[in-house]
């Protein structure tokens, strides 16, 4: 019996010692081990908002509530409330392990001291915050009321009988009181969250065929695209509080104030666009080419998003990419084609998106898609696969790759970008049938195809999920063997 004794007491040290070990495994794979000082995240904050020019801040920055050790899917962060001299309030995370901006959260002003209100079509202070006096929509899709045409980010007036567009805003902002062409009264094609204008008539063009179109794309950038086939001006007229300056050359003209955005020709074709500026209107005289307004997206972004859009900006005036896609839910969608291609969304699920693409042309062309959180639930680049009709493909190694398609042998490759509100990837395709992308992570194994697989990051995180088991499990047989014996 004294022999059970000392078994059972043995077995007891066993079990103890296992089930720290379970706890310290559990412990770090948390993440609370090796993370970085609120010290040490308060200043990454600080540096990010000061060094970036997005967020204006004014004075100092001083630590406002409680600062939270948070898990924000798989990755364990730091939330940190900060506000400046001007008690406009910065929402930041903080990777608790590496100390890296994961995103800038939201800015605000601090309405409980100014009592303002915030710019955007969510907020109703008595104001219609340039919704025409109507509610936005939830998705991005157009109403229209009489002249008046409401989105859930673009609002604007259109006078049917001129041809002028008026009281055009972004999120709240109004960008231009005015955008005329000269000498066009178009017909209208409304297509969910694209307005198209176009006009035709006869010329002395090559084929005797002057076509002008304008479209309008209620999505997060306020898109415009100006397409001329023959010659016209397009005056835009700024609104209060946007100024511009004429770019070198002058195809381009930069807008600042309360929100940045460029008017620039783009796309291969060999017309021309040359601005002049007369106070705030600025005239485009444009002939056989494309152009576009557009801002960045008038949701939050990480530095590296807007590094990222900076390039698809690029990209889209150099020609390289051929469309964007912006999807936010089944039916809230909005596709934009710069080029000959033709694009439908085809599947739009929990942690899936797909998007068929073809083209009549036989060159290649490198596509932006940007895709909600609330669809991708991911906070890290490496969980997230892009399928090319089927098959995995491999990511490029910078933008310069990723733009050109015909550079990797007649294979497909993507870059991609996390941040708090979407993933946003560009796929190049080095050549035109028809193709499929899809958009997945590692919850969608489901989709991937034969012979490809992604870890689970819980998994990955357990540890030795057996050990203490094991241990028990012998314990308790040899106890029981021992007291058979005894």
């Amino acid at each position: 019996m004294e022999s059970l004794k000392r078994l059972v007491i043995i077995f007891s040290i066993l079990l103890v010692a296992s089930l720290s070990f379970n706890l310290i495994s559990s412990a770090d794979s948390v993440g609370n081990s090796d993370v970085i000082t609120e010290d040490d995240a308060i200043n990454a904050s600080k540096e990010y908002l000061n060094d970036s020019n997005d967020f204006n801040v004014t004075g100092n920055l001083s630590v406002i509530g409680e600062i939270k050790l948070e898990r924000e899917k798989n990755v364990l962060v730091y939330n940190i409330e900060l506000k400046d001299e001007d008690d406009k309030i910065f929402d930041v995370l903080v990777d608790a392990e590496t100390g890296d901006i994961i995103t800038q959260v939201d800015s605000k002003p601090d309405v409980s001291v100014k009592g303002s209100k915030e710019a955007g079509p969510e907020v109703n202070n008595g104001d219609d915050n340039g919704n025409n006096g109507k509610k936005p929509t939830t998705n991005m899709k157009f109403q229209i009321d009489g002249n008046n045409y409401t989105g859930k980010y673009v609002n604007f007036s259109y006078n049917s009988s001129t041809g002028e567009i008026t009281n055009f805003t972004l999120g709240g902002t109004p960008v231009f009181s005015s955008i005329l062409i000269d000498d066009w009264s178009p017909d209208m094609k409304l297509k969910g969250s694209e307005i198209r204008f176009e006009t035709k008539f006869q010329s002395k063009g090559e084929d005797g065929v002057e076509r002008i179109t304008l479209e309008i794309h209620d999505n997060p950038k306020g898109l415009i695209k100006v397409d001329v086939k023959g010659n016209r001006n397009v005056t835009f007229v700024l609104a209060d509080g946007i100024s511009g300056e004429v770019g070198d050359p002058e195809n381009a003209v930069n807008l600042s104030g309360e929100l940045n955005g460029t008017l620039v020709q783009i796309g291969h074709e060999n017309g021309t666009v040359d601005f002049s500026k007369d106070n705030k209107n600025f005239t485009a005289n444009v002939t056989d080419a494309k152009l576009m307004f557009r801002t960045h997206p008038v949701t939050v972004m990480t530095q590296a998003q807007f590094n990222h859009r900076n390039q698809v900006t690029a990209g889209i005036m150099a020609g390289d990419v051929g469309a964007e896609v912006d999807i936010e839910g089944e039916d809230s969608t909005s596709t934009v084609v710069y080029d000959s291609l033709n694009i439908s969304i085809e599947q739009v699920e929990n942690n899936t998106v797909s998007i068929d693409i073809s083209s009549e042309l036989s060159q290649g062309t490198t596509v932006s898609l940007s895709v909600s959180s609330d669809i991708l639930e991911v906070m890290q680049e490496e969980n997230v696969t892009i399928l090319f009709d089927g098959e995995q493909i491999q990511m490029a190694d910078n933008y310069d790759d990723i733009m050109n398609p015909d550079d990797d042998g007649g294979a497909a490759e993507y870059l991609v970008v996390v941040g708090s509100e979407d993933v946003e990837v560009l796929v190049s395709i080095p050549h035109f049938s028809a193709h499929s992308i899809t958009i997945t992570t590692g919850d969608a194994g489901a989709t991937l195809p034969d012979g490809a697989t992604i870890p689970d990051a819980e998994e990955e995180a357990t540890g030795a999920p057996g050990f203490g088991f094991v241990l028990a499990t012998v314990g308790l047989l040899m106890v029981y063997l021992l007291g058979r014996r005894d």
